[in-house]
């Protein structure tokens, strides 16, 4: 088989309008090239030093797991009884993007309060892709202060 037609049979195609088909294609091409054509070996150590690093990592979470079991965390705790949750969802091929703020009460759960709101991505987004962050900021705050008023009502 002369060389054109071993580089015809060995011809990726890809979709070029899915970004991560088109990368991995690339990769497989010159992987491809520099093994089979120029001939340089593949090595492995910097996987294998990642893997070394995974299992020291989790050595640590194991004993930092049994540490936490043997001396659990004080029951008189500094930390602030309420805390803020902050939870988005956009679906597949939607343009809606939908948040829910919550504002927790630790020790009274009846006493949480929550605000959800949708707002359409061209609402925060510019033509030009960039993000509009005064529009979010007075919009977050819109939201934290109202949160705010009910809890003193309460």
């Amino acid at each position: 088989m002369s060389r054109l037609q071993e580089d015809l049979s060995r011809t990726i195609k890809t979709n070029k309008w899915n970004q991560i088909r088109v990368k991995t294609s690339i990769d497989d091409a010159i992987r491809a090239v520099v093994i089979d054509r120029i001939g340089l070996k593949e090595s492995y150590k910097f996987l294998d030093v990642r893997l070394y690093i995974c299992i020291i990592a989790c050595i640590v979470a194991a004993v930092a797991t049994a540490y936490d079991y043997l001396h659990p965390f004080p029951a008189s705790k500094t930390n602030s009884d309420n805390y803020w949750e902050f939870s988005s969802n956009m679906d597949k091929y939607d343009r809606n993007y939908k948040l829910i703020i919550v504002k927790r009460h630790h020790g009274n759960p009846s006493c949480n309060l929550e605000h959800s709101l949708t707002r359409s991505v061209e609402d925060w987004i510019d033509d030009n892709g960039l993000v509009l962050m005064d529009e979010i900021e007075s919009v977050i705050r819109g939201c934290i202060n109202e949160l705010l008023k009910l809890s003193k009502k309460e």
